[in-house]
């Protein structure tokens, strides 16, 4: 219940602006027995609106049709990946007219 209050509370703060979002921080001297931890994914920010995909600049991504099909009509904050030590892959897929490199991203949403 914890965690899906804490998710709760994420996506309604960090998408009551997109100014909002948040970034990594550093925590010291914090209980974490019964946390979670996830891999540190190295891909590009990926902000989803209920509407559409912007990078946390705010920018529209522009992703092809297929890829956000499927999408949920609420917020969304995650990564677009590809692979490890992959990061200019991805970058350029997402930012590139070329939709065909879309194939091999993923979006990994963060809890």
């Amino acid at each position: 219940m914890k965690y899906l209050s804490l998710l709760l509370f994420s996506v309604i703060f960090v998408f009551a602006e997109l100014k909002e979002i948040t970034l990594a921080k550093t925590y010291e001297n914090q209980d974490v027995k019964g946390w979670l931890a996830s891999e540190k994914l190295d891909g590009v920010r990926g902000v989803w609106t209920g509407e559409k995909l912007l990078f946390r600049s705010g920018k529209e991504i522009g992703p092809p049709k297929y890829f956000i099909q499927n999408f949920p009509p609420f917020p969304l904050d995650g990564e677009l990946w590809i692979a490890r030590e992959q990061f200019d892959l991805v970058s350029g897929a997402i930012r590139s007219e070329d939709k065909r490199g879309w194939e091999k991203v993923t979006y990994n949403i963060f809890d």
